[in-house]
């Protein structure tokens, strides 16, 4: 499982929607992790920090095997 944290700066005004994605390196998506490569994440008012949850897909990967990828 990997955590990322995606903090708003310059403000929490208003809602607001980002794209984000993930980038291929050792990880590949579908392969060892759910397939997350591109999603949108939304802030309310007020809000300034979101965690998302990538989770490795547990039929291909063994917990030790380490993988990267980059966001």
């Amino acid at each position: 499982m990997v955590e990322i944290t995606i903090n708003r700066i310059d403000g929490s005004n208003g809602a607001v929607t980002i794209d984000w994605q993930t980038q291929d390196d050792t990880a590949r998506p579908t392969q060892d992790f759910g397939n997350v490569t591109q999603t949108s994440l939304s802030f309310v008012g007020g809000e300034t920090s979101r965690t998302e949850i990538i989770t490795p897909d547990p039929q291909l990967e063994t917990p030790k095997t380490k993988k990267a990828l980059a966001v």
